[in-house]
């Protein structure tokens, strides 16, 4: 069936209730429902229905799962680990402690080394790597685009055939 210009409405209004609420998982989780509106005809139990589904579908593969949990998790302990000081606590010491880092160009190779160091996967890696030289760049006046830039290109792997099969 086509849907034409409602096909377009979902993530518009998404994007805008974002910029608007600036809290993306709600914002996500409305437009979730309203393109299942879209698509149920504007039918509101069949698209609240359609949209809790689709989150409780995610979970059915064993594979989501455990690649979410194990964001989580990440997640949870670099939060315990930033409200604890313990970034603070490394930034003090690379920056002016030792003095190791002196220089944007000092911040940014940083980034760059760490990016390549802490490479397992795109997401976590980002996540790492990320929050870890964020008070560095920041102490530095390095911009939010250029050190987003370089942990982007660094933690993020090449698309390849995988060669290997995690079984668990």
């Amino acid at each position: 069936m086509e849907y034409g210009f409602l096909s377009v409405l979902p993530p518009i209004i998404t994007i805008i209730l974002a910029f608007i609420t600036k809290n993306v998982f709600i914002s996500l989780f409305l437009g979730l429902i309203l393109g299942n509106l879209v698509i149920c005809d504007m039918n509101i139990m069949a698209a609240i229905n359609g949209g809790l589904n689709g989150i409780v579908s995610v979970f059915e593969s064993r594979g989501n799962t455990i690649v979410i949990l194990v964001l989580l998790m990440i997640g949870a302990l670099i939060h315990i680990i930033e409200k604890s000081g313990g970034i603070e606590g490394f930034v003090r010491l690379m920056v002016e402690q030792k003095g190791i880092i002196k220089s944007k160009r000092a911040a940014n190779i940083f980034t760059w080394l760490l990016g390549v160091a802490v490479f397992t996967s795109g997401s976590l890696s980002a996540m790492v790597v990320g929050s870890v030289t964020r008070p560095i760049n920041n102490a530095m006046k390095v911009p939010h685009e250029k050190s987003s830039f370089i942990v982007h290109t660094t933690t993020t792997p090449v698309q390849q055939e995988p060669q290997w099969e995690l079984r668990l």
